[in-house]
């Protein structure tokens, strides 16, 4: 309803809210109670508000899953941090109050799409320091790129989605992305290049990282 990309989500059930007492199960469709969730017009459909249905995909399908849709909110001006704070108070069963503030402390703004939010969950679950957005700079102070992910002080992440490159027949930027490239190596930078066939792989991506990281040590 809002473009808002979701990922690890059971697409199959419609999650909806009502004038219920209890959570009912009605076909395809999950009715949850209204309660004192706000409703507002999508279109011509009524829905709850973007924070409120964040909070759900984080209930209903695990925190990973709230944090790449939330993160693509945030980093849109769609929700706020505060308004997700507002909306899991609002939404926090007991038994979820652990699953809720997991998804609440992994949030990221400036992560920009659904691979950088899941290459970025797999590093941070090994434990390893990353950050988003990174402005890469000479000594000088002179711009040289922005990184998608930084890992430690010297690795980059860079996520090549498929389509990257599929409307320039010309090649240019491709090349314009490989001189980039150098130009950061040439700083003493490692750089690591992630796929959505990578993300398929967690052992074997960490295993890239983690080398990457060894050969700066």
């Amino acid at each position: 309803m809002r473009g808002i990309p979701v990922f690890g989500v059971d697409l199959r059930c419609v999650d909806l809210v009502g004038r219920v007492s209890r959570t009912m199960l009605a076909g395809i469709a999950r009715v949850r109670p209204l309660g004192e969730l706000e409703v507002v017009l999508v279109g011509d459909a009524r829905c709850t508000i973007v924070a409120d249905a964040l909070v759900q995909v984080a209930l209903a399908s695990g925190p990973s899953a709230g944090v790449i849709s939330a993160d693509y909110a945030l980093n849109r001006a769609l929700v706020s941090l505060d308004d997700l704070a507002a909306a899991a108070e609002r939404r926090r069963p007991v038994r979820a109050t652990r699953r809720l503030s997991r998804f609440l402390a992994s949030l990221d703004p400036d992560c920009e799409s659904v691979g950088e939010s899941r290459t970025r969950l797999i590093l941070a679950g090994a434990g390893l320091p990353v950050r988003s957005q990174v402005v890469i700079t000479t000594p000088d102070g002179e711009f040289v790129a922005r990184a998608d992910l930084l890992v430690g002080e010297k690795v980059v992440i860079e996520f090549d989605g498929a389509l990257k490159y599929a409307h320039d027949p010309s090649g240019a930027a491709l090349f314009a992305e490989k001189r980039r490239e150098d130009a950061i190596r040439a700083l003493g930078y490692v750089v690591v290049r992630i796929t959505w066939a990578d993300l398929a792989s967690p052992v074997r991506l960490l295993a890239r990282v983690h080398a990457a990281c060894a050969a700066v040590d």
